[in-house]
C-alpha cells in the first residue's frame, strides 16, 4: 500500500498516517505500507525530516496517548519515534510538475492545497494526481475543496467524506 501526502509541509499529516499504520500494523503487514511526503518548500521538508515539533504543534489534535506512545520530549520539543520517521519518505516536489517519478499510489492526500489555485491549474494538478492512482484509488481533499465543475475523473465516495475515487478511464 502506497500513500502520498502531496503537500506535506512540516510533516504533521504524513506522521499522523504513520501513527495510524503503526496502530493497525496487523492489517497491512503482509502487503507492506509506504508513506511518501512531498512539498515545494525545502525548508518545510527539512523540518519535517527532523521529526521535531513544538508543544503547540503536538497539542493541536494529538491525543495524550499518542503523544506518550510516539514521541519523546527533548529540550522543550517533541521528537517523533525513529520507527515512524523511517516509515515516511520525504521528497521535494512541485504540484505543477508531473509526479510520474514518484510512482503510483493507492491513496493521495492533497488537503487544503487546491484552494490556492485557479481553475486551469487545479485541473492540471488533478490530471497529474489521477495518473498516479489505479482505478478506485482514493484522493483525499480538504473540507473546503470540491471537484464539482473542476474534473469528472473522480467520484465522491458516499461512505467517506472528502474522499474521491478515480473513475474508470473513458
Amino acid at each position: 500500500m502506497r500513500i502520498w501526502c502531496a503537500a506535506a509541509a512540516t510533516g504533521q499529516e504524513p506522521y499522523s498516517l504513520a501513527m495510524l499504520l503503526a496502530e493497525k500494523k496487523h492489517r497491512w503487514l503482509n502487503v507492506g505500507a509506504e508513506v511518501v511526503a512531498t512539498d515545494l518548500s525545502q525548508t518545510a521538508l527539512a523540518r519535517a525530516k527532523s521529526g521535531l515539533f513544538t508543544q503547540f504543534e503536538v497539542q493541536r489534535g494529538l491525543s495524550a496517548q499518542r503523544l506518550v506512545q510516539f514521541f519523546t520530549q527533548q529540550d522543550g520539543e517533541w521528537h517523533i519515534a525513529p520507527a515512524l520517521q523511517q516509515m515516511v519518505q520525504f521528497e521535494p516536489h512541485n504540484l505543477l510538475h508531473n509526479p510520474a517519478r514518484l510512482g503510483r499510489f493507492d491513496m493521495i492526500f492533497c488537503r487544503n492545497v487546491l484552494i490556492y489555485f485557479d481553475l486551469e491549474t487545479k485541473q492540471r494538478i488533478l490530471d497529474y494526481l489521477a495518473q498516479q492512482l489505479p482505478k478506485g484509488g482514493a484522493l483525499v481533499l480538504g473540507a473546503s475543496e470540491t471537484l464539482v465543475g473542476v474534473t469528472d475523473k473522480f467520484i465522491a465516495d458516499p461512505s467517506l467524506p472528502m474522499v474521491f475515487r478515480l473513475k474508470s478511464p473513458n
